[in-house]
């Protein structure tokens, strides 16, 4: 785990919380990227994750130029 000084923070402003970091694993995740570029093995993520992600990352993009809560569908 990840001291406490790199942690994440989740809340709004004046109202947040620390939220501990769990150490990554991104070797593992472009390894099975290859794997399945190869057809050895199926996506490391689904489709629909990868579109929620990609959804919240837009959310967060536009709270943050516009300066307000954005809902996610």
């Amino acid at each position: 785990m990840a001291p406490p000084r790199a942690y994440g923070r989740l809340g709004t402003p004046g109202a947040d919380r620390a939220e501990p970091t769990d150490p990554g694993a991104y070797q593992d995740f472009y390894a099975d990227v290859v794997r399945t570029l190869r057809g050895e093995a199926p996506p490391p993520v689904t489709l629909t994750d990868a579109i929620t992600g990609l959804e919240i990352i837009e959310a967060a993009v536009t709270a943050a130029r516009e300066s307000r809560v954005v809902s996610l569908k």
